[in-house]
């Protein structure tokens, strides 16, 4: 049996952990935090919100977890996200397991 790929998602908003928890855990582990956290080896992907509350945004944290190799998903309901870790696809949100499966470099599921 393949093993499942481990998304780390970060958001301060529980809810919107829930909601995408809810949509992913069929087909990958899901890790869920409310804070930045630091990179971990265990981790294939790690999804985060740019903005997480209190004037904190997740740069610091995504820019530790590419330094390691490690891919990331942000996602945001602004645009100051910096032009060097922006890559803007417009695409449906309710695709998100195709956006997965493509970072990840597996079909989808």
């Amino acid at each position: 049996m393949k093993e499942r790929p481990t998304i780390l998602h970060v958001d301060d908003d529980p809810m919107i952990l829930r909601a995408i928890e809810r949509m992913l855990k069929d087909n990958y582990t899901i890790q869920t935090s409310e804070n930045v956290v630091p990179p971990d080896p265990t981790i294939n992907l790690l999804i985060s919100d740019w903005n997480l509350g209190f004037g904190l945004t997740a740069e610091k944290m995504i820019r530790e977890f590419e330094a390691e190799g490690i891919p990331v998903l942000v996602y945001s309901s602004s645009f100051d996200i910096p032009n060097d870790l922006r890559q803007i696809r417009k695409g449906d949100p309710h695709k998100l397991e195709e956006a997965l499966a493509e970072v990840l470099g597996r079909e989808s599921q």
